[in-house]
């Protein structure tokens, strides 16, 4: 990579680490089908949100496997900002979070979220998934190979 010249210092990011990967298939393929999913439901959904959200999530994971004692970190490739966190970052209204966390894992763009209990506070921790494998038709392929596809219709009334 000696003497490439990258748009607006990428190498100055590749060299301090401070850069996230993800398939480019998710911005050009998923989301345009998400999105028409969700607007077959409601038509003039703010379907877009959904893309916010993910990013949001994506770039803010813990990334420490260990903790200082050298223990597992608990919290390692999870991200858990609060729900009035993510809305403020993201402009999405508070109550849309969780349909569309939904939406994301039901799309296979989360592989977990968990909710976590540290006494009486509460906790949730999303997973967001890196580099899935995207088909032709914008669905995410699992591990398995296995094409996921989503249904909507529990949560419809949401959207």
């Amino acid at each position: 990579m000696e003497g490439k010249k990258y748009p607006a210092d990428k190498q100055a990011l590749l060299d301090v680490g401070n850069y996230e990967t993800y398939n480019r298939d998710i911005m050009r393929k998923v989301f345009p089908r998400i999105i028409s999913d969700i607007r077959t439901y409601k038509p003039r959904a703010k379907a877009g949100d959904v893309i916010a959200l993910y990013f949001a999530l994506l770039t803010n994971i813990n990334g420490r496997q260990t903790l200082e004692n050298g223990e597992p970190n608990p919290k390692y490739e999870a991200c858990f900002l609060s729900q009035e966190e993510l809305a403020r970052i993201t402009g999405i209204g508070i109550n849309r979070i969780p349909v569309l966390v939904e939406v994301l894992r039901r799309n296979g763009l989360l592989s977990d979220v968990k909710h976590v209990w540290d006494g009486t506070d509460r906790f949730i921790y999303y997973y967001p998934s890196f580099c899935p494998s995207v088909s032709e038709k914008g669905f995410i392929v699992d591990g398995n190979g296995e094409i996921v596809r989503p249904n909507y219709e529990d949560i419809s009334d949401k959207l």
